[in-house]
Parts: C-alpha cells; structure tokens; sequence
C-alpha cells in the first residue's frame, strides 16, 4: 500500500464511498425482515499439503518447474531506426513533431492551420525545380544557315525519337492506376517519363545558335518539369505529397510545353527556306493551331 498512488487510492476510496451511500440511499427505511436470513455453518477441518523436495536442493518441488540454474541471457534487439528518405516521410514526422510542441504552448502555440500552411510550404519549396540556364549548354556565337538548319533538324528527330503512339496520355495511365489497381502500367509511366529525360538530354547536349537561346531554354526546361510530373506519378505509392503537388502542376507544364514547342516553330519559322517537307524541324509545324479557313 506503501508504494500505491495517492491519486489512485484517492479515487477507488471516493468511488467505493460512492457505491456505499447508493447502497444506503435505496435501502433506506426497509424492514430489516426484507432481508434474507444466511444460516452460519462451521467451516470444515483443513489440513496441509506436504511440501516435497525429492531433490533435497533446498527448493519446493512445484518450484523446481519454474527455475532454473542455467543463466537467462537476453540477446540483444535489433531496433535501430531508420529516418524516412522520402519527402512525405520526412514532412510527416516534422509536421507531428510541430503539433506536439504547438500543444505543449498550450494557448501561446501555433494553431494546426498555420502549422499545416508552413507544411505545405516547405513541401513546395523542396520540390522546387532547379532552372538550367546558359551554363548548362553549348551556345553557339556565330553561326552559318547550315548551323540552323542542324540545329532545327536535330531539335525536331529528337521530338519525333522519342514517343509511341501506341501509349495513352500519361494523366489517363494515372487514372486508370488509381481507379482501377492497375499497377501493372506504372512501367508504361516509365516509359514516358524516359521520353521526356531523353529530350531534355539531348537538348543540353546539342549547340545552340544564340539567337535560338531562349527558345531552347524553354524547352529544356519544360521537359525537366514534366519528367519531374511523371517521375512522381510514378513514384506516388511511395512518396504521395510530391505525386499530389506534381499532379496540380502537371496542367500548367503540359501547357508550357505546347507554348514552347509554338515559340520554337515561330523562331525557325523566318528560316522555312532551309527545310525540305522531309526534315525533322516540320514537327515543329504540328503543335501550331492553324487559323480557321
């Protein structure tokens, strides 16, 4: 009793006080012949149980069962942790560990929306793109009609390289995941997104007549954002906040692209005299909304 609780004993004494004056309240005021009379009868004789210790070692025989000389050696447990590597992951015990503190301020803590807004933030601002820029490619100060036309040519087989047909629009892939369990046709996401890497890839890798420089840049940006989209998507079991944020910037990307696969048309456009109908740079053509007739 010495070691109990104060709280606890304090809290079964007033509850058993409680039980006692219900009791009282109810049979207050009856007879006490309402009671039934409990006829005493004399315990029976007990006798004790011989204590055997065949062994002579010092310790009862239904002991010797639970003991034993051989020393317990307790191995050691593997419980080491591992911090997520994922974003989500990484948010998540960040964001719990936020909530705990903002509870121990107690009043002068931070409330829950302004806990998940700052969340949000730092998601956006992890999932960042880094921009490429001039350092990052071949740029060309002087050129010959020769260097545009290549340069057009190798711009546009690499659009025409790297695609299938045979495969759905990405968003419609994603649906069909999600909606259907299809999990099998994450590998067509991979496929596409390899598309997009494999432009970009090339763009960085192909010189560039400056006076094309901010239209290649565009580009090369613009396949780094939608790689970046589908990589997510692709990703989205694992890491789900970056494939939701991706997700809602897939749209304005995808319109990005189409804006800048225009603007580069517009600028090989003054230089149509350098292409035949059978060079690549014509792909060009096909993401230009044509004027109605």
């Amino acid at each position: 009793m010495h070691g109990m609780n104060q709280k606890v004993l304090g809290a079964f004494i007033v509850g058993l006080g409680l039980v006692a004056a219900s009791y009282t309240y109810v049979n207050f005021g009856k007879p006490r012949s309402a009671y039934p009379t409990v006829s005493q009868q004399a315990a029976p004789i007990r006798s004790a149980i011989a204590v055997a210790d065949v062994d002579n070692n010092g310790i009862e025989d239904w002991r010797d069962t639970f003991t034993t000389a051989e020393p317990v050696v307790i191995g050691e447990v593997a419980a080491s942790y591992t911090p997520p590597t994922t974003v989500t992951g990484r948010l998540g015990i960040s964001l719990f560990e936020d909530f705990v503190r903002a509870k121990n301020y107690g009043p002068f803590g931070r409330t829950q929306e302004e806990l998940v807004t700052d969340a949000v933030t730092e998601l956006a601002r992890q999932t960042e793109q880094v921009l490429y820029g001039q350092n990052d490619i071949i740029i060309m100060e002087s050129w010959t009609d020769t260097d545009i036309k290549n340069y057009g040519n190798a711009m546009g087989a690499s659009v025409i390289q790297n695609g299938d047909d045979n495969l759905e629009n990405e968003i419609v892939i994603l649906t069909d995941i999600i909606q259907n369990q299809n999990n099998e046709r994450v590998k067509e996401l991979e496929v596409i997104a390899g598309f997009y890497k494999n432009m970009r890839d090339q763009a960085l890798a192909t010189p560039v007549p400056r006076k094309f420089l901010k239209e290649h840049l565009d580009l090369i940006n613009v396949y780094e954002a939608i790689y970046q989209d589908i990589l997510a998507m692709q990703n989205g079991a694992e890491d789900p906040a970056v494939a939701l944020l991706r997700i809602r910037r897939y749209e304005d990307d995808a319109l990005g692209l189409l804006l800048a696969l225009e603007n580069m048309y517009e600028a090989l456009e003054p230089h149509a005299n350098l292409f035949s109908a059978e060079d690549p740079a014509i792909i060009f053509g096909s993401f230009v909304e044509q004027p109605n007739p």
